[in-house]
C-alpha cells in the first residue's frame, strides 16, 4: 500500500514536471512567433517605405539616359543634315551648299532646296512632328517634337532646338530691347526698365551709372559684390546684378532665362528662329510682330531686304542687330510630362559647333534642369543658376 502510494506520488510529480515543462516550451513558442511577426511586419514597411524612393531612382536613371541618348542623336542630326535659315532640312540636298565659315555646319540648303526629302533619316527616325507626322524638317525656334526611346519611361519625352542667335543676348547692351523682354514676362514697366539698366551697367567696360542703373558706389552701399563690367557666361549670371535676385519670381527668372542668351560675341538676333516674346521685345509692336511670324511659316526670310519689307527700318533695339542665319550654338531641351506645356522634368544642353581648327566638331555641355512647370532648378542652385561643367577653351574661342 504504502508502496502504492509512493509510486502514483511520483508519478503525480513526474506529471506536474511535464505539464511545466509543455507550457514552458508553449511560452517560449508565443514569443518566438510574435518576434518573427514583428520582424515581417518591420520587414514589410522599410521594404514598403523604400519602394516609392528606389522606384524615384530608376525612373530617374531612366529618364538620364534617354535624355543623353536625345541629345546625341540631335547632336549628329545638326552634324549631317543640312541648317538652313530657320530649320534643320532633314534629307535636303546639299548641292551647293556652302560651309559655315564660323560653325562649320552646313549652311544655305534652306528650305526650299531641291532635291530628295525622304520622310525621315538616320538620326531623324522615329521622331515626330505635333501632329504625329514624320518629319521634314526640325524648326530651329524651340518648338517641341516628339522624341523616341527604347526605354520605359513613364510618360511621354519631347525635345525641342533653339537656335540661339534668335534669342536676346544679354551682352548686348540693348535697354529698350531687354526692358522690353522683361515687361513682357509680368514685370511693371518701371521695375523692368531698371532692372535692364541695372544688367547693362553691370556688363558693360565703364563705370557710368545709367538711370536706374547702377555702379561700384552703388554695390559697395548696398553691400554687394562690385560688378566685374564683363560679358556674361550664361544667362543666369544676370541674378548677380542689383534688383535681379529679389525683384524676380522664380517663374519670372525661368521666362527670361527661356528667351535670353549670352554669347560672347555678336548681337545678331536671327528672325527666323525668334520667338514672339523675343520679336516683341525687339520690334515693340506686336501686329508687326504677327505679320513677321506668318511671312517666315511660309517660307524662311533669307535677307535683310526680306525682313525690312516688314519691319521697315526702325526697330525699338538700339545694341540687337536683325539678322536671317543661325548661328553657331543650339539650345536642346528634353522634357518629360503628359504634354510639352504640361512637362514634368526639362534639362536643356547647349550644342556648340567648334571652329574649323578644333580637335572636335561639336562641344555638348548640360547646363540646366527643371523640376515641374514652373522652371525652378534642382538643388541647391535654386535662384542662382546651376553648376556648370567647365568649358573648354576651344568652346570660349573668339
Amino acid at each position: 500500500m504504502n508502496r502504492r502510494l509512493t509510486h502514483d506520488h511520483t508519478g503525480a510529480c513526474r506529471s506536474e514536471h511535464a505539464t511545466s515543462s509543455g507550457g514552458y516550451v508553449l511560452f517560449l513558442v508565443v514569443i518566438v512567433v510574435a518576434l518573427l511577426a514583428i520582424v515581417l511586419v518591420t520587414t514589410a514597411r522599410v521594404q514598403s517605405s523604400l519602394q516609392h524612393p528606389l522606384r524615384a531612382l530608376r525612373e530617374a536613371a531612366a529618364e538620364d539616359v534617354v535624355t543623353q541618348s536625345v541629345t546625341a542623336r540631335m547632336a549628329f542630326v545638326l552634324l549631317t543634315e543640312p541648317i538652313g535659315a530657320r530649320a534643320i532640312v532633314v534629307g535636303g540636298a546639299r548641292t551647293g551648299a556652302t560651309m559655315g565659315a564660323t560653325t562649320g555646319a552646313v549652311i544655305g540648303a534652306g528650305s526650299g532646296a531641291t532635291g530628295p526629302r525622304p520622310r525621315a533619316t538616320g538620326g531623324l527616325q522615329g521622331f515626330a512632328s505635333a501632329t504625329g507626322g514624320d518629319l521634314a524638317e526640325v524648326r530651329l525656334d524651340g518648338r517641341p517634337y516628339g522624341a523616341p526611346t527604347q526605354m520605359r519611361v513613364r510618360e511621354a519625352v519631347f525635345v525641342s532646338v533653339q537656335d540661339e542667335d534668335g534669342l536676346l543676348s544679354l551682352n548686348a547692351g540693348d535697354d529698350p530691347a531687354l526692358a522690353g523682354l522683361i515687361e513682357g514676362v509680368g514685370v511693371a514697366r518701371q521695375t523692368a526698365r531698371a532692372l535692364a539698366a541695372a544688367l547693362n551697367d553691370y556688363v558693360d567696360e565703364d563705370d557710368l551709372a545709367r538711370p536706374y542703373g547702377g555702379e561700384k558706389d552703388a554695390y559697395q552701399r548696398a553691400r554687394r559684390p562690385a560688378p566685374p563690367n564683363t560679358l556674361l557666361r550664361a544667362p543666369w549670371d544676370a541674378a548677380l546684378a542689383m534688383g535681379w535676385d529679389n525683384a524676380l519670381s522664380d517663374r519670372q527668372r525661368a521666362q527670361i532665362w527661356a528667351l535670353s542668351s549670352a554669347p560672347l560675341n555678336g548681337k545678331a538676333l536671327n528672325v527666323n528662329t525668334a520667338p514672339r516674346a523675343v520679336l516683341e521685345a525687339v520690334l515693340a509692336d506686336a501686329r508687326m510682330t504677327r505679320t513677321l511670324i506668318a511671312r517666315r511659316e511660309q517660307s524662311e526670310l533669307s535677307t535683310l531686304d526680306d525682313v525690312q519689307a516688314i519691319t521697315g527700318a526702325q526697330t525699338r533695339a538700339d545694341g540687337v542687330v536683325l539678322a536671317t542665319k543661325p548661328g553657331s550654338a543650339f539650345r536642346v531641351v528634353v522634357a518629360f510630362g503628359p504634354s510639352p506645356d504640361a512637362a514634368r522634368r526639362r534639362v536643356e544642353s547647349q550644342l556648340q559647333f567648334a571652329d574649323a581648327g578644333a580637335d572636335r566638331p561639336i562641344y555638348w555641355r548640360n547646363v540646366r534642369r527643371a523640376q515641374a512647370a514652373d522652371g525652378a532648378w534642382e538643388g541647391r542652385d535654386r535662384g542662382n543658376g546651376p553648376e556648370r561643367i567647365p568649358d573648354s577653351a576651344a568652346l570660349l574661342a573668339p
